[in-house]
């Protein structure tokens, strides 16, 4: 018996990457919860929660749309802050996941503009540099009352972007908008609250879907957890704890490396010729291609499977004139030639003659099941 370890050189595909590719670093939202409570951390990339109040005030999960709100809810659930004679705190540090190039995006849903509601920001030793408030009948950003029309059903984008040593600061409802620069700070971490309202669910605050995210892959910070949405390409060597691709297409440029405890595929990963990929887990239900591009001037290669599930159709398929065969070590001797679009499994380990029709340059793209990753024994 023999054993191989396999070691995975591998490039993903370099197509068309969407401006909505987004490399989630932090991400958590109230459908996670069945309770909440102070120092709970589900989610992940954040700290944990610290909430706490005076008097009469707290904190819950609940519906922002059944309660009257407008909707924000994940699986009918949003974040909840209550207070009529006190204050409730909720508050979150961004941990090492911030820096330049990262966005955080929080939703608030508002309805009563009693007492107080909203959110501060903080950098480094909570030196609050932003405040959004909503009371005294005044949607107030940044210390200026905004002068916005009052709903009931009032839904608030909140978008802080890290862009060198400033934050780009914007808050939207619908078609109002408002915008700021506060110019040599870093975000550190946020804090909702309420409280000193007249009662009733209506002077509630509700929140949720709170995120971290990057568009620009060589700008996000190593050894952590990373969520791939959209279309996105990896084109600078980084190592990960672990890599998710929740969706769209995911491509790893040309000479990078791609470091990762574990990588999960549940869209789709083409990998092409030159990167290197190296895990110790693989999983997922997504589609994985990889490339493998043969210079022209031969005819004859020594090729081998990186993905569990291909077959022999990669060199063969229907029509083709291409040859493939393998030594077999048992009887000293090459297999009979595979039959074309006989689809048979290629065994990972193993390695493969094949000759083409012809000599010019080509791209074998293999496919089928996920990379082969560790030892592989060969009898």
């Amino acid at each position: 018996m023999k054993k191989i370890t396999l070691l995975l050189a591998l490039l993903l595909l370099m197509g068309t990457v969407s401006a909505n590719a987004q490399f989630v670093v932090a991400e958590d939202n109230a459908g996670n919860y069945s309770t909440w409570a102070d120092a709970d951390n589900l989610g992940f990339g954040f700290g944990e929660w610290d909430l706490w109040n005076n008097a009469s005030s707290g904190w819950f999960i609940g519906s922002s749309s059944g309660a009257g709100f407008g909707n924000i809810d994940s699986n009918s659930k949003s974040f909840g802050l209550w207070g009529t004679t006190g204050y409730a705190n909720a508050q979150r540090l961004l941990n090492a996941h911030w820096g330049d190039g990262a966005t955080f995006t929080i939703d608030l849903a508002t309805a009563y503009r009693s007492g107080a509601r909203g959110i501060d920001l903080f950098a480094s030793g909570f030196d609050q540099v932003w405040n959004f408030n909503i009371g005294s009948d005044q949607y107030t950003a940044g210390g200026v009352n905004q002068s916005w029309a009052y709903s009931q059903q009032s839904i608030f984008k909140l978008t802080v972007v890290q862009e060198g040593a400033n934050l780009q600061i914007s808050l939207t409802r619908g078609t109002d908008t408002y915008s700021t620069t506060i110019t040599g700070k870093t975000l550190y971490a946020f804090k909702l609250y309420c409280g000193g309202t007249t009662g009733g669910d209506l002077n509630n605050l509700f929140f949720n879907n709170v995120k971290v995210s990057y568009s620009d892959w060589s700008k996000v910070p190593s050894d952590i957890k990373v969520k791939v949405a959209g279309n996105a390409a990896l084109n600078a060597d980084k190592t990960v704890s672990e890599l998710e691709i929740a969706s769209g297409e995911t491509t790893l440029e040309a000479g990078n490396q791609l470091t990762v405890g574990t990588l999960t595929n549940n869209g789709m990963l083409t990998l092409k010729t030159g990167a290197t990929v190296l895990t110790s887990s693989v999983g997922g239900s997504g589609t994985t291609y990889v490339e493998q591009t043969l210079p022209s001037g031969r005819q004859w290669w020594y090729l081998a499977s990186p993905l569990s599930g291909a077959t022999s159709n990669v060199i063969r398929p229907d029509g083709s004139a291409n040859l493939m065969t393998h030594y077999d070590e048992a009887t000293f001797n090459y297999s009979t030639a595979y039959a074309a679009n006989s689809a048979t499994p290629l065994v990972a380990g193993r390695g493969y003659v094949v000759k083409f029709s012809d000599a010019n340059e080509r791209t074998v793209v293999f496919t089928g099941g996920s990379l082969n990753n560790g030892e592989v024994a060969l009898t």
